[in-house]
This record gives C-alpha cells, structure tokens and sequence, in this order.
C-alpha cells in the first residue's frame, strides 16, 4: 500500500537506481578511460533530496573519485553539510557550478540559477566569503565559478538559461569586472596559505 511507503524506503530505492545507473556508466568509463578521475553527475543544489540522502553519497563513494556538486542558492556552503557530504560518502568533493549576478551590469540578468546583488563590490563580498568557507572544510578540493564571460542577449542560439545574465569575471568586450577579481584575486591567491591555518584550528 502506498501509505505504508516511509521516507526510508524513499531514501533506499532512490540509492538502488542510482547505483544501477552508476555501476553501468562507470563499468564503460573505467574499460575506455582507465586513467582519468571520474567526477560523476553533478548532484543539484535545487532538488534537495539529493543532497541529504546519505545512500547516495554512500552509493557515489562506491564509484566517483570525487563527488562533484552544484551548489546554487546559498549564500555561503555549511560545514555540517559538507561534512556530510564527505563522511557518507568516504571521498572529497568539488564544487562545480555557482555563481552570482550584479545588478550594475546593464544586464537584465532574468535567466540563470544565480541569485542578484546590487553591484559587482557585492558580488566580490559573496565569492570570498563563500570560498573561504570552502577552503575550511576539509573534503573540499576546489570550485568552478560558472562562468568566465558573461551572457551575450543577442546570442538567440544558447539556451534560455544562458542567454541575458552578468555571470563572472568579463563582459561580453572582454572588459574585466574589477571589484569582483579583486576580491576573488585576495582568495585565490591566498588558498594553500588559508587551508594551512584553517587546518590548524580543526
């Protein structure tokens, strides 16, 4: 009966088609490309039972070499949940998608999964504090800021969700944005340094 149906069995039935999804896909990857990290399907911040069901990061331990996530709609990672991440599935992670829009971009900045700030100095104040979180927690290997260019609006060919927003480091002349390189540059620039300290305050 459906109502008998608990979120246990939920949880567990979702882990069993994703790991006979996993076990077919990597079987190939592993014949074919034997030498190479396999990052996975990125998990999606939006839908977030994926992000919560330990059997799937068990079951994406068993075959990932890095579990690999977008991470959208947060204003900074937590370290509970990222230590989640890491102890269910007994590998590192990488956050692959996220990013930010300025309002002061002249863009209309309507498609994307990015949240809007008012200017760029705000969009430099959300990179830092959401990588230094990154760089504290221990499973974290590293991030993707998707992405380099900003959306061209006349580009009628790129899909709607990549099509009229303010989306990282250049507009579409190749003019940078300052404030938020600045900003990204004081991280950057600083990472191996951090994670020592950080590492000493575990």
């Amino acid at each position: 009966m459906v109502e008998d149906i608990t979120q246990e069995d939920r949880m567990e039935f979702t882990a069993f088609f994703f790991e006979t999804y996993m076990q077919k896909v990597t079987s190939v990857l592993r014949e074919v490309d034997p030498n190479h990290m396999y990052l996975g399907c990125r998990f999606n911040q939006e839908k977030e039972q994926e992000l919560t069901n330990p059997r799937i990061f068990e079951v994406a331990g068993r075959y990932m070499d890095i579990i690999s996530i977008n991470h959208y709609h947060k204003w900074q990672p937590l370290q509970e949940q990222m230590n989640q991440w890491g102890e269910w599935a007994g590998k590192p992670f990488l956050i692959t998608e996220w990013y930010i829009k300025g309002e002061d971009s002249g863009l209309p900045n309507a498609t994307g999964a990015g949240w809007n700030v008012a200017t760029q100095q705000e969009r430099g104040l959300f990179y830092e504090n959401f990588t230094l979180e990154l760089l504290k927690n221990p499973w974290s290997v590293g991030w993707y800021w998707f992405r380099y260019q900003d959306n061209d609006p006349e580009n009628l060919r790129t899909d709607s969700s990549n099509r009229d927003s303010n989306k990282w480091v250049v507009d579409n002349e190749y003019n940078p944005w300052l404030p938020i390189l600045e900003h990204a540059g004081k991280v950057n620039q600083q990472a191996y340094s951090l994670i020592r300290f950080f590492d000493t305050l575990q």
